[in-house]
């Protein structure tokens, strides 16, 4: 399990995740579009928000077997 925090990349932090892994954000704002190319989870504490910023897609999956929970994601252009 790789932990996120607001603030620090969380793109890079899913550029180093490999197949399998569990990415937990923690509770706060992520700001910008992310992508994800392996299989792995993507799981959010109460209060994470992925924030677009009402430009192009918020959440891209390009990789099979991927699930996202308990993630509010907004901002989508």
């Amino acid at each position: 399990t790789l932990t996120a925090v607001p603030g620090a990349p969380l793109q890079a932090l899913l550029d180093r995740a490999r197949d399998g892994d569990v990415i937990e954000l923690a509770p706060g704002e992520y700001n910008g579009s992310i992508r994800i190319d392996r299989s792995l989870v993507l799981t959010g504490r109460p209060g994470a928000v992925l924030d677009g910023g009402g430009v192009g897609n918020v959440v891209t999956v390009t990789a099979p077997d991927v699930a996202i929970r308990g993630v509010t994601v907004r901002g989508s252009g």
